[in-house]
């Protein structure tokens, strides 16, 4: 039995919903299908490891995709979307300049959110978009920049050699990579006295009452990077070389894991669904700095996190948007002279198969196998 078949939304019905408005592309490999959006920046919006009938793996907010009235503040979600940093301090992009930055003066720019990406080439495994436009800070710095974005499904072999595995030849996966290539076409270098750029990729999953996020870490980490909302035990936790996160979507919080203990490689456990998820990104320590995005009055611009985990819900009397959870990393940035680029890529794997071929690949991959990962919130969900 397809233990995602309790998801109610197929992946052809999600489809058929996108087709009202927009025009998916879909890819495909035998039963592995993806579905992206070349009107929303070359998004993925959901998969499949079951063909068009199964479930559809990715939280997207299907509401408004029924509108089809796209507006840049709305969250839409999706498997990976692409979105740039920082979102706030001095050279924040979400503030216009000389305008307060509150919570009711937050402006996403069209270009990070909805505007559409010309579709360049494809084939039946294989997308790229492609758009040129501008962004403008806080700090009234304008960015020309060109964005190319690839999208790929990968076989067994692929994930195989990403996540040094060898996968049993029959297991069920959909697994894809999403890269994208920013470069300054200005006549100007960027510098970091008004501000750089990152590209940042988001993974936007269901959340569930029996669903763990696990980041292996690199050192010893002593505390969590902590947005929006206090860091709950209900909610997080550092055990040993490793970060455990209730992505259980009822309370708004995100964590960051900052360079210094990043390893380029996380994942979830989803119990209920019987679904292992494992995310790989692009990461070289000594390449540049991160920017920041903590959202306190005067973040250190250049002290940012390489990894964050985003949980919906409810803090303060808003949300929840999903709900919905997110997996997502970051890339460096520097000071690029024009005709210089950045390259970032996350690449997702969902898999099912028995328990035991699961654990196995849970611990050569996060380092953990999965009855230790559902004992960790264990209490906190019992107690719910």
């Amino acid at each position: 039995m397809n233990s995602l078949a309790a998801n109610a939304n197929t992946f052809a019905s999600d489809i058929s919903l996108m087709e009202q408005h927009f025009s998916p592309l879909i890819l495909s490999r035998g039963n592995q299908q993806l579905a992206v959006l070349g009107e929303l920046q070359g998004r993925v919006m959901v998969t499949s490891l079951s063909g068009k009938a199964g479930a559809s793996i990715g939280w997207v907010n299907r509401d408004y995709l029924k509108d089809g009235d796209l507006t840049p503040n709305r969250p839409m979600g999706g498997a990976d979307r692409l979105s740039f940093g920082p979102e706030t301090g001095d050279y924040s992009l979400l503030f216009k300049p000389g305008i307060e930055r509150t919570n009711d003066n937050i402006s996403y720019p069209s270009a990070m959110t909805i505007e559409p990406y010309a579709l360049v080439s494809h084939n039946s495994t294989q997308a790229v978009f492609k758009r040129a436009f501008t962004l403008t800070n806080y700090n009234n710095t304008l960015f020309e920049i060109d964005v190319t974005r690839s999208i790929k499904l990968l076989d067994n072999d692929d994930i195989n050699q990403l996540f040094d595995i060898r996968l049993p030849a029959d297991i069920k996966l959909i697994g894809f990579s999403a890269s994208t290539q920013l470069t300054n076409i200005a006549n100007s270098a960027w510098n970091k006295e008004t501000g750089l750029l990152s590209l940042w990729h988001l993974t936007a999953l269901e959340p569930s009452d029996n669903n763990t996020v696990v980041i292996p870490l690199r050192g010893q980490l002593n505390e969590l990077v902590e947005y929006f909302s206090p860091n709950k035990n209900s909610h997080s936790k550092i055990i040993d070389q490793h970060v455990l996160y209730n992505a259980d979507g009822n309370y708004m919080n995100k964590i960051g894991i900052p360079p210094d203990h990043t390893k380029p490689v996380m994942g979830a456990w989803d119990a209920k669904r019987k679904l292992l998820t494992l995310i790989h990104f692009s990461f070289t320590p000594a390449a540049g700095v991160y920017v920041n995005s903590v959202w306190t009055p005067n973040p250190a611009p250049y002290a940012g996190d390489v990894i964050n985990v985003f949980n919906d819900g409810i803090v303060d009397g808003f949300g929840p948007f999903g709900p919905f959870y997110e997996l997502e990393s970051s890339s460096h940035t520097r000071e690029l002279q024009p005709g210089e680029s950045l390259q970032h890529t996350q690449t997702t794997v969902h898999i099912q198969g028995t328990r035991a071929e699961l654990d196995k690949i849970a611990q050569q991959v996060l380092g953990i196998g999965l009855s230790d990962i559902e004992q960790v919130f264990a209490a906190t969900r019992a107690a719910q």
